[in-house]
């Protein structure tokens, strides 16, 4: 499929790459097409871009990458809603975000992005977490993991 984005100009996407929201995203539920753009400069952020809307797009990343101890504890219902049977087809991002210091990047992890692998349908759900952990901030805690210091 080829979309058109403002951060990337015209751009291919692999049908893989393509996530159905049948909800939207809270305050966009009107956009329900999204592709997963990796990063140009790699690593372990991506793009979350909206097929129809050009300049809707959202950083997100496996929260698993900064933060191995991340558990979701998704709601019976939202398991059923997405048709997930097993915990393996169940993808999980978190939207981040990017200030003008690269050094406060945060990531939402009271929100998280559930994909379903095999239907490559999605839903953001809330989960209950530590009031911290909607802006919780990668690069201090990657820092103080690196340091052996508590979070």
């Amino acid at each position: 499929m080829r979309i058109e984005t403002t951060r990337f100009g015209e751009t291919d996407v692999a049908d893989e790459s393509l996530v159905q929201m049948p909800c939207g995203l809270p305050g966009f539920v009107h956009r329900r097409s999204f592709a997963v753009i990796p990063h140009p400069q790699g690593g372990p952020f991506q793009w979350l871009q909206s097929t129809e809307d050009p300049k809707l797009a959202f950083v997100i990343a496996d929260p698993l990458c900064f933060r191995p101890d991340y558990h979701v504890a998704v709601p019976r219902s939202e398991i059923e809603e997405l048709g997930l049977g097993d915990e393996a087809d169940a993808q999980v991002w978190v939207i981040c975000g990017i200030g003008p210091n690269p050094e406060d990047i945060t990531a939402n992890m009271a929100a998280p992005i559930i994909v379903n692998r095999r239907t490559r349908a999605g839903k953001q759900v809330l989960v209950q977490s530590d009031p911290e952990d909607i802006r919780f901030p990668i690069i201090r805690y990657l820092r103080q993991m690196a340091e052996g210091a508590p979070s």
